[in-house]
Protein backbone atom coordinates (compact mmCIF):
# COMPACT_ATOMS: atom_id res chain seq x y z
CA UNK A 1 0.00 0.00 0.00
CA UNK A 2 3.15 2.66 0.75
CA UNK A 3 3.52 2.04 -3.34
CA UNK A 4 0.58 4.08 -3.83
CA UNK A 5 0.58 6.76 -1.46
CA UNK A 6 4.15 7.43 -1.74
CA UNK A 7 4.48 7.10 -5.47
CA UNK A 8 5.80 10.23 -7.57
CA UNK A 9 3.45 12.10 -9.70
CA UNK A 10 6.14 11.74 -12.81
CA UNK A 11 4.45 7.85 -11.39
CA UNK A 12 1.45 8.92 -11.73
CA UNK A 13 1.41 10.55 -15.15
CA UNK A 14 3.15 7.52 -16.69
CA UNK A 15 0.78 4.93 -15.58
CA UNK A 16 -2.09 7.36 -16.67
CA UNK A 17 -0.34 6.98 -20.32
CA UNK A 18 -0.40 3.34 -20.05
CA UNK A 19 -3.89 3.33 -18.95
CA UNK A 20 -4.78 5.78 -21.99
CA UNK A 21 -2.74 3.84 -24.51
CA UNK A 22 -4.39 0.97 -23.16
CA UNK A 23 -7.87 1.88 -23.93
CA UNK A 24 -6.92 3.77 -27.08
CA UNK A 25 -5.57 0.87 -28.66
CA UNK A 26 -8.10 -1.78 -27.32
CA UNK A 27 -10.50 -1.52 -29.93
CA UNK A 28 -7.90 -1.51 -32.37
CA UNK A 29 -6.01 -4.52 -31.77
CA UNK A 30 -8.38 -6.78 -29.42
CA UNK A 31 -11.73 -6.04 -30.99
CA UNK A 32 -14.51 -6.14 -28.04
CA UNK A 33 -14.70 -7.84 -25.04
CA UNK A 34 -15.57 -11.04 -26.17
CA UNK A 35 -12.88 -11.34 -28.19
CA UNK A 36 -10.22 -9.90 -25.14
CA UNK A 37 -11.84 -12.60 -22.89
CA UNK A 38 -10.66 -15.14 -26.23
CA UNK A 39 -7.15 -13.65 -26.43
CA UNK A 40 -6.79 -13.67 -22.00
CA UNK A 41 -7.72 -17.45 -22.37
CA UNK A 42 -5.82 -18.82 -25.44
CA UNK A 43 -2.63 -16.48 -23.63
CA UNK A 44 -2.93 -19.10 -19.96
CA UNK A 45 -3.90 -22.11 -22.20
CA UNK A 46 -0.61 -22.40 -23.49
CA UNK A 47 1.00 -26.11 -23.24
CA UNK A 48 2.10 -29.03 -25.30
CA UNK A 49 -1.84 -30.92 -24.60
CA UNK A 50 -3.54 -27.47 -25.26
CA UNK A 51 -1.63 -27.35 -28.42
CA UNK A 52 -2.18 -30.86 -29.69
CA UNK A 53 -5.41 -30.51 -29.54
CA UNK A 54 -6.11 -27.45 -30.65
CA UNK A 55 -4.18 -28.56 -33.78
CA UNK A 56 -6.32 -31.45 -33.98
CA UNK A 57 -9.48 -29.12 -34.01
CA UNK A 58 -7.68 -26.53 -36.41
CA UNK A 59 -7.48 -23.36 -34.63
CA UNK A 60 -4.04 -23.36 -34.14
CA UNK A 61 -3.75 -20.22 -35.97
CA UNK A 62 -6.65 -18.72 -34.14
CA UNK A 63 -4.58 -19.37 -30.50
CA UNK A 64 -1.53 -18.19 -31.51
CA UNK A 65 -2.68 -15.06 -33.66
CA UNK A 66 -5.45 -14.18 -30.22
CA UNK A 67 -2.21 -14.87 -27.77
CA UNK A 68 0.23 -12.62 -29.97
CA UNK A 69 -2.78 -10.03 -30.05
CA UNK A 70 -2.69 -9.75 -26.09
CA UNK A 71 0.91 -9.65 -26.10
CA UNK A 72 1.28 -6.56 -28.72
CA UNK A 73 -1.80 -5.14 -26.46
CA UNK A 74 0.20 -5.32 -23.20
CA UNK A 75 3.40 -4.71 -24.81
CA UNK A 76 2.49 -1.74 -25.80
CA UNK A 77 0.66 -0.32 -22.89
CA UNK A 78 3.61 -0.88 -20.57
CA UNK A 79 6.08 0.16 -23.07
CA UNK A 80 4.46 3.00 -23.43
CA UNK A 81 4.16 3.88 -19.52
CA UNK A 82 7.46 3.06 -19.08
CA UNK A 83 8.91 5.34 -21.92
CA UNK A 84 6.21 7.91 -20.53
CA UNK A 85 7.95 7.67 -17.16
CA UNK A 86 11.72 8.36 -18.66
CA UNK A 87 10.48 11.14 -20.81
CA UNK A 88 8.35 13.20 -19.22
CA UNK A 89 11.25 15.94 -17.37
CA UNK A 90 12.61 16.33 -20.95
CA UNK A 91 8.93 17.15 -22.50
CA UNK A 92 7.39 18.91 -19.51
CA UNK A 93 10.40 20.29 -17.64
CA UNK A 94 8.32 23.03 -15.60
CA UNK A 95 6.11 20.37 -14.15
CA UNK A 96 8.32 17.15 -13.61
CA UNK A 97 11.49 17.95 -13.91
Amino acid sequence: MELFTNASPRAWAAAGVGVFIAVLFFKIIIGDFDDFIECVRYWFQRGLISDIISAVRGDQTEREWGSLKFFIWIALSVGCGILAYYQLPGWLPGIFG
